[in-house]
């Protein structure tokens, strides 16, 4: 009984391991997609020529995945977005 019981319990904790490992990863991938989209765009501001209707759209489509992907709730504030993080990139 104490060994079916002590199974059980090693069992449990290897597979929250595994599951604390694959959102560690799934963490990795986002951030690393955001690091990558980023500067395309960041670079591209200075080469292309960019219409407003173009940029109003990108931004539609952005804040739509990330609202599909939970990470903007859909009747959130969107100039929230848009607020500097902290007084200097206001400025």
């Amino acid at each position: 009984m104490m060994l079916l019981l002590l199974m059980m319990i090693i069992t449990i904790t290897i597979i929250i391991i595994i599951i604390i490992i694959i959102i560690i990863i799934i963490i990795i991938i986002i951030q690393a997609i955001g690091s990558l989209a980023v500067p395309v765009l960041r670079y591209s501001f200075g080469i292309v020529n960019w219409h407003q209707e173009e940029l109003q759209r990108l931004d539609r489509k952005t804040r739509k995945l990330l609202t599909i992907h939970g990470h903007h709730h859909p009747k959130a504030d969107v100039d929230r977005l848009y607020v500097p993080r902290n007084r200097e990139e206001g400025a």
